[in-house]
C-alpha cells in the first residue's frame, strides 16, 4: 500500500493532537510498516511536540489547583484557554506545514495491500 508523505505527515500531527493513544497507534504503525527513513523526523517532531504539552497540561492543572484555593476561576479559566489555543495552532500549523507540500512521493507500508 501506498500513501503520500505529505498525508502521512499530516496524520502523524493530527493524531498527536488528538492524544498520545491515537498518536502511538498511528505513529507505530507508520513507523513499523514503512520501510522509508524518512518517516522518523515528522514522528520525532511529532513525539517532543507531545511531551512538551503534556508537561505543559501539568502545569496547567497545577496552576488551576492552585488559582481555585484563592478563589481567581477566571485566571484559571484564562489560563487553560491560553493553553489550548497554543496547542491548537502550534498543532495545527505543523499539520497545514505537511500538508501544504506538493510532494509526488509516496511512503510503501509493507503489509497491507495485494502487491506481491
Amino acid at each position: 500500500m501506498k500513501i503520500r508523505k505529505n498525508l502521512a505527515n499530516t496524520l502523524i500531527y493530527l493524531s498527536a493532537y488528538i492524544g498520545c493513544a491515537v498518536f502511538a497507534l498511528v505513529g507505530g504503525l507508520l513507523f513499523l510498516k514503512c520501510s522509508d527513513e524518512d518517516i522518523k523526523k515528522p514522528l520525532k517532531t511529532a513525539l517532543i511536540l507531545s511531551i512538551a504539552f503534556i508537561a505543559i497540561e501539568a502545569a496547567v492543572l497545577i496552576c488551576e489547583d492552585l488559582f481555585s484555593a484563592i478563589d481567581q476561576w477566571a485566571l484559571s479559566y484564562w489560563v487553560s484557554l491560553v493553553a489550548d489555543a497554543v496547542k491548537i495552532i502550534v498543532f495545527g500549523f505543523a499539520a497545514l506545514s505537511a500538508f501544504s507540500g506538493s510532494s509526488k512521493e509516496f511512503y510503501v507500508l509493507d503489509g497491507f495491500g495485494s502487491e506481491k
